[in-house]
């Protein structure tokens, strides 16, 4: 069977193959690939990387939760089948019908809306815990700091949020690593690119890194907050699966090799009845 990325490639894209973590087979980094072309393949990384997202929500039946830039729905399908009442806000009209219409489909309560997350539409204390998946790298700082505020007045005093979006010293290095690979085979490095970086209007305007999360946290008014890094196949395939793991574990080396910066934000409790 083909293989694109170390993953089974199969011919046509699968019915809700988003939810299932299917993506299509394009080099979306070469600037000179065919990206027409229809197949797809599973992608075992972004899988493990969103259940760790949903691990670290620890989410109990009937709690409330928003997913912010909820996209199509997909998380807030997987906190829906997890027991949670699921909400999301998009600005995306044909997305959020598309994630209503998951919910239906999958008997899950709640509902997405449509709206900007600088100014959502809860009241304050509303939510038990608020998620947001690969959102952040399509904001400005302004936009990541107003959102987060938001996300801030809204959640319960004893409340958290959870973040996951692409780590930009990962993507440099990778980026480095493949144009060098390039060069030694007679092609032009510059072909190869972050991808959704390019282009007219660029998707990834707001990658960005472990550092600079903290201080969009702190400008946010959050006080405490965890990290959590994930294991690279990548590294794991040029090294092996011990010594990937045993990168993990040293402070500026992860920073480095972490495809995701994620994030388990606590919102702050006694600011929260003393202002």
């Amino acid at each position: 069977m083909k293989k694109y990325k170390g993953f089974d490639v199969i011919e046509d894209y699968p019915e809700d193959g988003w939810l299932k973590g299917y993506f299509y087979a394009r080099e979306l980094e070469d600037l000179d690939a065919d990206q027409t072309q229809k197949s797809a393949y599973r992608d075992l990384d972004y899988i493990r990387h969103k259940d760790m997202t949903i691990y670290m929500l620890e989410i109990k039946p009937g709690e409330k939760i928003l997913d912010v830039g909820c996209a199509d729905g997909a998380m807030m399908v997987y906190c829906g089948l997890g027991g949670g009442e699921v909400y999301g806000y998009d600005l995306d009209s044909d997305s959020i019908k598309k994630a209503n219409e998951y919910l239906q489909k999958y008997n899950i309560k709640g509902e997405a809306r449509c709206g900007n997350a600088t100014n959502m539409e809860f009241s304050e204390n509303y939510f038990d815990k608020v998620v947001s998946s690969d959102f952040f790298e399509h904001l400005d700082n302004k936009a990541k700091v107003e959102i987060l505020t938001e996300i801030k007045r809204i959640l319960k005093p004893d409340g958290f949020l959870v973040v996951k979006t692409p780590n930009i010293k990962w993507l440099r290095l990778s980026l480095f690593y493949k144009r060098i690979r390039a060069i030694l085979k007679f092609k032009n490095p510059f072909r190869i690119i972050i991808p959704n970086t390019h282009g007219e209007s660029p998707e990834h305007i707001g990658l960005t890194s472990r550092s600079e999360f903290c201080k969009l946290l702190e400008d946010s008014g959050f006080l405490n907050y965890e990290f959590k890094w994930s294991r690279n196949s990548k590294i794991t395939n040029l090294l092996n699966l011990y010594m990937s793991s045993i990168m993990l574990e040293i402070p500026i080396i992860r920073d480095y090799i972490s495809e995701d910066v994620i994030v388990k934000v606590h919102k702050p409790f006694i600011q929260t009845f003393f202002k």
